[in-house]
């Protein structure tokens, strides 16, 4: 039986009835009114089957993840982020789209729409991983050669310049918000660091006419030269969003441009910048895995900015492929801390004369406040999504959408769901501070037998 089989439908007398009701003559005139009403009978069925093929596509949903590791993994709903009562209009006019269940749903008829609730309200978890990773720069005992402080630094910036970052964000177009964050990023890099910018998609169109001539752009604009500011602005001001979206070209490019830096000598950043998935049938997951294997073997933060959930899961791909980092943003404040991140990891290259043991020591203090921040970020997202949940069964409730019953039962969902994060989160969490705790009592030790094996008395 379907997932709607239990909506009502419409009532079709059969053919000899319906001639009894409306009393058959055999006339011309008459089997020409009753042909007209049967026809017009079967149109209605068509519309209710159409209906209900499209309520049965609105509820196809992935299984809701039930373990915490699986919940960081997937995308943000689009209701996520708000809470419910601030964007009620939204929130009713999806909801609406959810077809009456009946009181004898089976359970699987109603784990379909439990499913189709969190994919529409599911936080972005961020992964604390990723703390340890961004303060892992500098770490003076890391084995891991794009977190070690070298001769040089090297930072690209790749840009998406398709026609969707001219979309608006409180007023300002998604390309004005990132122009003005590259701006303030490359002007607060140390004089000594080098940085280059690449722009993608920025030329023709993003109508098809103009998809090839878009899809092979990709363009240095800032090339790897000691920052200077005074040309900053007239290179911001070449480009502006209008094309297609060559996430694989602009990667193969920028391996192109870092096979200049070497890994011995040079510390080497991309931070690319895309608000959607690749458009031009590029693979960016695979040139992704090529690039982790390059000559400059480059650490990359990929930064989704108003991203959609397919954009959210493309591009988490293309940084798991690189052993990277990925960061979603939805504002001209996120991006610009994302960004600061790498100015930070900048200033520490250039200050990187402070002593071992006192590097560590800073390394896993930051890392205890994170976590700890961390903590708190996930509880407020956590009680944000099951509230978000709760007043939308609520509200499905009311619409006489959902029973009494199969409203209890989907609180029931999102309690478990708020419970298995909570104690799946701390449990990470303590595995995570007891590390952290480990790695610097090692380093310190370390460090002793290097001053013993090198002090002579």
């Amino acid at each position: 039986m379907s997932l709607l089989a239990r909506i009502r439908r419409p009532v079709i007398l059969p053919l000899a009835a319906f001639c009894l009701l409306a009393g058959c003559s055999g006339e011309p005139q008459d089997a020409k009114e009753n042909d007209n009403e049967i026809d017009q009978t079967v149109v209605a069925q068509g519309e209710g089957e159409s209906k209900e093929t499209n309520s049965e596509a609105f509820l196809q949903a992935s299984k809701a993840p039930t373990h915490f590791t699986e919940i960081q993994n997937t995308p943000a709903g689009p209701l996520s982020g708000v809470p419910f009562l601030e964007q009620v209009e939204a929130n009713q006019q999806e909801l609406d789209q959810f077809p009456p269940l009946s009181e004898t749903a089976s359970p699987e008829e109603l784990e379909a729409y439990w499913n189709k609730l969190v994919s529409l309200y599911s936080e972005s978890y961020p992964d604390p991983g990723n703390l340890l990773i961004q303060n892992s720069y500098g770490d003076p005992n890391s084995t891991d050669s794009r977190f070690q402080l070298k001769e040089n630094y090297n930072v690209e910036i790749l840009l998406d310049a398709s026609g969707s970052m001219a979309g608006k964000i409180g007023g300002q177009t998604k390309m004005d918000i990132a122009k003005n964050a590259i701006r303030e990023f490359i002007g607060s890099l140390p004089e000594e660091a080098k940085v280059g910018l690449r722009v993608y998609g920025h030329k023709g169109s993003n109508q098809p006419k103009d998809k090839d001539l878009s899809c092979s752009s990709s363009e240095l604009m800032i090339s790897f030269e000691a920052t200077n500011r005074s040309e900053l602005d007239t290179s911001l001001g070449q480009f502006q969003a209008t094309g297609w979206t060559p996430i694989a070209k602009a990667l193969e490019d920028a391996a192109n441009d870092l096979s200049a830096f070497d890994e011995k000598q040079n510390t080497n950043v991309i931070i690319l910048v895309s608000d959607g998935v690749e458009t031009c049938g590029g693979d960016p997951v695979a040139v992704a895995k090529k690039l982790k294997d390059s000559t400059g073997n480059p650490f990359v933060h990929v930064i989704g900015f108003d991203v959609d959930q397919a954009g959210q899961q493309q591009l988490k791909q293309v940084a798991q492929a690189l052993d990277g980092l990925y960061s979603n943003v939805n504002n001209p404040v996120q991006l610009e801390e994302q960004f600061n991140q790498t100015r930070q990891n900048a200033k520490r290259w250039a200050d990187h004369l402070i002593s071992s043991n006192q590097e560590a020591f800073d390394i896993k203090k930051k890392n205890y406040d994170d976590l700890n921040a961390w903590r708190f970020q996930n509880n407020d997202l956590n009680e944000r999504e099951a509230a978000n949940l709760r007043e939308a069964i609520g509200y499905l409730k009311k619409s006489n959408i959902l029973s009494l019953d199969q409203q209890l039962a989907l609180e029931k969902k999102v309690f478990d769901r708020q419970r298995i994060i909570i104690e799946e989160a701390n449990t990470l969490w303590n595995d995570l501070i007891q590390k952290n705790s480990q790695n610097y009592l090692k380093i310190i030790d370390d460090n002793a037998k290097k001053f013993k094996e090198n002090t002579t008395y």
